[in-house]
């Protein structure tokens, strides 16, 4: 029903965007995904900045998408699609956001709009990379504008802590997703987040930068604030983030009053 209702609003928007706006011809429009890391270990979710720009002469009306965002407050613009092969994707959604509208976003010529996407788990799908081998992401834009696939190497864990981090994270799915894909309303358990924060302050896991990244949004902006706590593990983050992309989401925190 959720996605359905999402086609519908998009005919209807994309059928009214040139009155909106004049708008620009999807071949107008180009998107661009760029994961934070090309090669990962099972577990580690993908953090992917999608951008789109308008290379036309006229105003665009990008319409939204159900794809989960990293923060709360950004709509999607860019669907995200996922395939072990790089000629056959499926739609990626958030299965744990609503679909409520949200007006086409204005998009001058020669402007980009760039958005914070996570890729990990949804309760229709599972685990996005659910065994080691060679995957491929894409993102769509206006239901039809295509980017070029992106490979992802996903490896099984090479060290005793960090298959264990993969079988607690597989026996612990739904909790865990909600960690990384909603930390600002994830309901979680006292024995998950205790659990979660002893695997994050192991300094032989793989995965303890993403646990802190997450710990430290979920004692921050989730139902069980603690300001002390989420400093912690934002430090412990920065401290041990092997991205950029998650050194710089640590320090966002840390530089926050």
């Amino acid at each position: 029903m959720c996605k359905l209702r999402i086609l519908w609003l998009s005919q209807i928007l994309l059928l009214s965007s040139a009155s909106l706006y004049h708008s620009a011809a999807a071949a107008d429009l180009a998107v661009r995904v760029t994961p934070h890391k090309s090669v990962i270990v099972l577990g580690e979710p993908i953090l992917v900045s999608a951008t789109v720009t308008n290379e036309g002469s006229n105003v665009a009306a990008v319409i939204y998408h159900n794809a989960p965002t990293l923060f709360q407050s950004d709509p999607s613009l860019v669907e995200l699609r996922v395939g072990a092969d790089p000629e056959e994707f499926k739609q990626w959604i958030d299965g744990v956001r609503p679909c409520g509208f949200v007006a086409p976003k204005r998009l001058p010529p020669g402007e980009s709009i760039t958005i914070d996407l996570v890729m990990l788990f949804n309760a229709q799908d599972g685990f996005a990379f659910k065994e080691a081998g060679r995957y491929w992401i894409q993102g769509r834009a206006n239901e039809e504008i295509l980017s070029p696939p992106v490979e992802i190497r996903v490896r099984e864990p090479s060290t005793m802590m960090d298959r264990s981090n993969w079988q607690w994270m597989r026996a612990n799915k739904e909790e865990y997703g909600r960690l990384v894909q909603v930390p600002w309303e994830a309901k979680l358990s006292d024995d998950f987040l205790q659990e979660a924060a002893r695997r994050c302050e192991a300094s032989q896991s793989t995965h303890g930068e993403y646990l802190g990244l997450f710990l430290s949004r979920a004692y921050r902006e989730g139902p069980k604030k603690d300001a002390e706590l989420s400093t912690r593990f934002a430090e412990i983050t920065r401290a041990r983030a092997t991205s950029e992309k998650i050194r710089s989401e640590a320090e966002k925190i840390l530089g926050s009053p």
